[in-house]
């Protein structure tokens, strides 16, 4: 991957957004905390937890998925930038030039 180019997955927002979720998975552990220390049903905070915990887990999952297709994107268009790389080589060594692939360098 070139040094300027990001991938999706790796870009700021999404490390924001993947920070702001392991936040709130934090916060809702304390408030599971608090429950217990307040007297609320054990049962029901286990509940709770076991809700969070699948949810993280699908997350995990999407975020997953989400990089391969980031990763997928990538190779595609360095597939493509191969490809007209080559087309141009191939058109020089016939001398033809072309505007159309004049910015391809």
């Amino acid at each position: 991957m070139d040094a300027g180019k990001a991938s999706h997955s790796g870009s700021p927002a999404s490390r924001r957004d993947l920070s702001e979720e392991i936040r709130i998975v934090r916060m809702l552990i304390r408030q599971a905390e608090r429950k217990i220390n307040n007297g609320d049903s054990l049962d029901r905070v286990l509940t709770s937890l076991r809700t969070i915990a699948r949810a993280s887990t699908n997350l995990a999952a999407l975020l997953k998925a989400e990089k391969a297709l980031g990763e997928e994107h990538d190779t595609s268009a360095e597939d493509v930038r191969a490809a007209l790389a080559e087309i141009k080589a191939d058109m020089e060594k016939k001398g033809i030039d072309s505007i159309l692939t004049s910015g391809l360098d």
